[in-house]
């Protein structure tokens, strides 16, 4: 017979959580300051990277503003102020289209519609001189795409490019 596996070293529980955002924030809260990510160019070199930490907050960031928020819990009149909500507003299982080149950017989106329960849909950004077949592929993959709330930035900061 064949001798058992070796067990998993300390640090690592003896299970894991099943999901990859579950995982995210369990090494969030295990060991917030190590690296997570990091981003390298086509000559090999380190360009961007970010930690558990970080990548946790960013797409949380983001993930907040991408669907509407709940309704209030109390019915009261009296301080009933209309926020403004997305033109489009997504709901939990609607497919997003992430076009981004390969970059953090990309990841942290990616992870963002995971944590709002939307459904990423990457694809590389069109090729100018296949434009009429991209912009036809994109449009055939049916999204809601909403402009951003003025609350979320147009893009992720530059320390992620």
């Amino acid at each position: 017979p064949a001798p058992p596996p070796p067990a998993p070293p300390s640090s690592l529980p003896a299970t894991l959580p099943p999901t990859l955002l579950a995982r995210l924030k369990h090494w969030c809260q295990i060991q917030p300051s190590k690296r997570a990510l990091t981003f390298i160019d086509d000559k090999g070199k380190e360009v961007a990277s970010l930690t558990y930490a970080e990548t946790y907050a960013r797409a949380q960031s983001i993930a907040n503003g991408l669907l509407p928020p709940p309704p209030p819990a109390s019915s009261s009149s009296f301080s009933r102020v209309k926020k403004p909500t997305l033109p489009l507003p997504l709901q939990k299982g609607d497919r997003v289209l992430l076009v981004f080149l390969p970059s953090l950017d990309f990841t942290i989106a990616f992870l963002a519609c995971l944590m709002s329960g939307l459904i990423p849909v990457p694809v590389f950004p069109p090729d100018p001189r296949r434009l009429n077949k991209d912009l036809y592929m994109f449009t055939s993959i049916q999204v809601k795409l909403p402009s951003l709330p003025p609350s979320l930035p147009p893009s992720l900061p530059p320390s992620l490019d």
